[in-house]
């Protein structure tokens, strides 16, 4: 995976397979780290987005698509996704409130992301069929 910064943070999501570190968010100065339990780490790389009117930090690791608060860490929403040895590798794509994710006999999924009040619900909304590696 890529890290990227975000407003001043530092995001990786850093470890190896199977006991992998939380994601990490840290600021330039090293001060005010946030450590984040959010499952193992996987290869694909974070984004930062506006999602639903909030910036959201949205990755994969290697069993779910995660979104977090880039301010506190706060999991917003979490849906479940699973490839062949959790090897959840493709970046996802945002696209106003859809999420695009993809992955090894996964094909590519899109999910809408709907707020009510304040919980956060992934909704798929359009699948493909599967990618395979040759």
């Amino acid at each position: 995976m890529s890290p990227i910064v975000e407003r001043g943070l530092l995001i990786a999501h850093v470890g190896g397979h199977g006991n992998g570190a939380p994601l990490r968010l840290r600021r330039r100065d090293r001060k005010d780290g946030l450590e984040l339990e959010r499952g193992r780490p996987c290869y694909s790389s974070p984004i930062a987005a506006d999602v639903g009117g909030t910036r959201q930090v949205v990755t994969q690791s290697q069993k779910s698509v995660i979104a977090v608060s880039p301010v506190d860490g706060t999991l917003l929403w979490s849906l479940p996704f699973t490839t062949a040895y959790d090897q959840n590798a493709v970046t996802p794509v945002v696209s106003g409130d859809t999420v695009i994710v993809s992955g090894l006999d996964n094909g590519v999924r899109a999910y809408r992301i709907a707020r009510a009040g304040n919980m956060w619900h992934p909704r798929e909304s359009g699948r493909t069929g599967t990618c395979r590696s040759t």
